[in-house]
C-alpha cells in the first residue's frame, strides 16, 4: 500500500529480494522507478515491524520457531530407526496415500490426521507439523529428500 502511494513501480521475479531491487528498480532509473523512496519508507517500517512483533511474541508467548515450551531431548539418529519412527508418526504404512517433497518439507497426504503424533515426529528431527485437511507438512530442512527415500522404501516393503 505505501508503495503505491509514493508511486515506487520496482518489478520483480520469483522471491523480489536485492538482485531484483537492483536490476528492475535501481538499473531502470529513478524516474521510471522511484527506488529512493524504499529506504525512506523501508527503514521506519523494519522498525516498527521489529519492535511490534517483539513485543507482541513476548507479550503473548507466542510459539514462533525456537520458542516451544519443552524439547523431548531424545532425537532418533539411526537412519532406520528415524524412517521407522517417522512412518509410526505418521500413522502408520496404511494411513498414507501420498509421499512427496519440497526443498524443507516432506509433505504426505494421509487418511485419517488423527492419527498423527507430533511428539513422536518431533524426536526424528522435524521442526514443526503443519496439518491441512488431509495434508501433513513435517519440516525437517534440507535433509528432507533423504528422508523422503527411506520412508518411500520402507512403505515399498510393507
Amino acid at each position: 500500500m505505501m508503495a503505491h502511494m509514493f508511486q515506487i513501480t520496482i518489478g520483480q521475479t520469483f522471491s523480489g529480494g536485492f538482485i531484483d531491487f537492483v536490476l528492475f528498480g535501481i538499473l531502470q532509473g529513478n524516474e521510471k522507478t522511484n527506488w529512493l523512496m524504499v529506504p525512506v519508507i523501508g527503514i521506519p517500517w523494519f522498525f516498527v515491524y521489529y519492535f511490534s512483533f517483539s513485543f507482541l511474541i513476548k507479550k503473548f508467548q507466542l510459539k514462533t520457531p525456537g520458542r516451544e515450551d519443552e524439547e523431548s531431548g531424545v532425537v532418533i539418529r539411526n537412519k532406520t530407526e528415524r524412517a521407522e519412527a517417522i512412518l509410526t508418526g505418521l500413522g502408520g504404512a496404511d494411513n498414507l496415500t501420498n509421499i512427496d517433497c519440497c526443498a524443507t518439507r516432506l509433505r504426505v497426504s494421509v487418511n485419517d490426521v488423527g492419527q498423527i503424533n507430533e511428539d513422536l515426529l518431533k524426536q526424528t528431527g522435524s521442526r514443526g507439523v503443519v496439518k491441512k485437511g488431509n495434508g501433513v507438512q513435517v519440516i525437517y530442512g534440507p535433509d528432507v529428500t533423504i528422508i523422503k527415500n527411506e520412508l518411500e522404501e520402507i512403505v515399498g516393503e510393507k
